[in-house]
């Protein structure tokens, strides 16, 4: 796969492959001169979120939550709610409670930007009223 410029906005068959990426790593002997270049494709195995560990499904809510938060242009269909039902389904293991917290910052945005578009609705309206 490696790095593609697309220059067209339609898509062959032959653009999209399996391989997420490449890992390339440099190692050298201690006692070596020269180094050696081991590359690895990662490949998606499409497996469904459900069937991952409960720390993958953690770690992909934090993810979405910072794209939600930075507004990522990479978001696509990234939502408040899907963060908050993702990682409420990795609080098996939360001794700390730790992830709890994270969903209750989660709600806590979610109500956040509900507020706010409300807020910008009513702005509009505001605004349209006046003239």
């Amino acid at each position: 796969m490696m790095f593609q410029r697309l220059t067209s906005k339609k898509f062959s068959a032959s653009s999209f492959t399996d391989e997420l990426m490449t890992i390339k790593l440099r190692y050298k002997q201690p006692d070596g001169n020269t180094s050696k270049l081991m590359e690895a494709p990662v490949k998606d195995g499409h497996i469904n979120i459900a069937a991952t560990s409960e720390n993958y499904r953690f770690a992909a809510a934090v993810a979405e939550f910072g794209m939600l938060l930075r507004q990522s242009q990479f978001k696509s269909t990234a939502s408040y709610k899907n963060v908050i039902a993702l990682a409420n389904s990795a609080l098996l293991f939360d001794k700390e409670g730790y992830r709890k917290e994270f969903v209750k910052l989660a709600e806590n945005a979610l109500d956040l930007a509900k507020k706010q578009k409300n807020k910008t609705v009513a702005d509009e309206d505001d605004a349209a009223f006046v003239k």
